[in-house]
C-alpha cells in the first residue's frame, strides 16, 4: 500500500518445475516432457501479482523479498502450499493474503524503498534481533524490545467472530488478534479500518487480562515512543487509527493517552511516499 522505488524491471514471471524457483530447462530427449505448473509472483512499483499453484509459501515469500530487493526476517507460521492469485494488490495488503492471520511489519529505507519484510509469531520469532533497551529507536536495525513486547501480547492462536459489511469486505467470519489489527490500521477503505478498530475495541473490552496486558505494553512506552511505534507500522495511516481508537475507547486514562499519541502524532506529520489512486 505504499510506493516503493519505480524500476519498470523488477518483476519477472517463474516456473517452478523442482524445489526452488527455476525457470524450465529445454529438453533434448524424446520423451515428452514432465508437466511444469508455472508460478507466476510479479513485484512491481511496490504492488504484487502471483498466480500460485501448490507453491511453497516460504519460497513465495523469499522471491517477494528478491525482486524487491527486501530482507526477509522471520519465518511463516505454518508450513504449506499456497494456490490463489490476484493481480497488482498493493504489497501490504498482498502479504495479508499470503500469510492469513499471521502478523508483520514492512519496513521502508527514506527513498521509499521496501527494505525489510519481518514477519512476527513466526517459527523462529524468539531469534529475531533485538537491540539494547535504548527507547524506540535505539540507534540501531533491529526492532526495538518494547515493540516487541507489544507484538507478543498479541501472538495469539484464539479467533475473533466479525459479522455484517466487515466479514463481507474481509469474506471471513472470523479472524486472528493479528489479522484484526493490521485490518484496523492498514486497509484501504476507511469505513472498514472503523469497523475493525470496533471490534478490536470491543474484544478487548470482553477478555480482562489480554486488556490489561495491552495496557502494561502501552504504558510501557511515553507518548512519543508510542507514537514513533504507530507511524512505523501504520505510516500515513497512524493519524486515522489513532483517532478511531480515541472514538472507541471510553476509558478516561486510554483517551488521555489516545490525545497524547495523536498530538505527537501531528507535531511530526508523514512526509514519506503515499499509495497512488487505482
Amino acid at each position: 500500500m505504499r510506493p516503493g522505488a519505480r524500476s519498470i524491471a523488477v518483476g519477472i514471471a517463474l516456473a517452478l518445475v523442482a524445489p526452488g524457483w527455476a525457470a524450465p530447462e529445454s529438453s533434448t530427449t524424446t520423451q515428452p516432457p514432465a508437466k511444469a505448473t508455472v508460478q507466476v509472483i510479479r513485484y512491481r512499483d511496490d504492488r504484487l501479482t502471483v498466480d500460485l499453484h501448490g507453491a511453497p509459501l516460504r519460497d513465495v515469500l523469499q522471491e517477494v523479498a528478491k525482486q524487491s530487493g527486501a530482507a526477509l526476517m522471520g519465518e511463516p507460521r505454518e508450513a504449506r502450499e499456497l494456490t490463489l492469485s490476484f493481480e497488482d494488490v498493493a504489497i501490504k495488503e498482498a502479504i495479508e493474503r499470503l500469510l492469513g492471520d499471521q502478523n508483520f511489519t514492512l519496513k521502508y529505507d527514506d527513498a521509499g524503498k521496501l527494505k525489510t519484510i519481518e514477519l512476527r509469531g513466526g517459527q523462529d520469532a524468539k531469534a529475531a534481533p533485538v537491540e539494547t533497551d535504548k527507547g524506540v529507536s535505539g540507534g540501531g536495525k533491529g526492532t526495538p524490545p518494547k515493540w516487541y513486547a507489544f507484538y507478543k501480547v498479541f501472538n495469539r492462536s484464539d479467533m475473533i467472530p466479525i459479522s455484517g459489511d466487515l466479514a463481507k469486505k474481509l469474506g471471513k467470519d472470523e479472524v486472528g488478534w493479528d489479522y484484526l489489527g493490521n485490518t484496523a490500521l492498514g486497509y484501504p477503505d476507511a469505513k472498514v479500518r472503523r469497523e475493525a478498530t470496533h471490534v478490536l475495541v470491543r474484544a478487548l473490552d470482553q477478555d480482562p487480562e489480554l486488556r490489561q496486558a495491552t495496557l502494561d505494553a502501552l504504558n510501557a512506552m511515553s507518548d512519543a515512543e508510542l507514537a514513533e511505534f504507530a507511524r512505523a507500522v501504520g505510516y500515513h495511516m497512524a493519524d486515522d487509527f489513532v483517532r478511531n481508537i480515541l472514538q472507541e475507547v471510553s476509558d478516561s486514562a486510554l483517551r488521555s493517552r489516545a490525545r497524547g499519541v495523536l498530538h505527537e502524532l501531528r507535531k511530526n506529520p508523514y512526509l514519506g511516499p503515499r499509495p497512488e489512486p487505482k
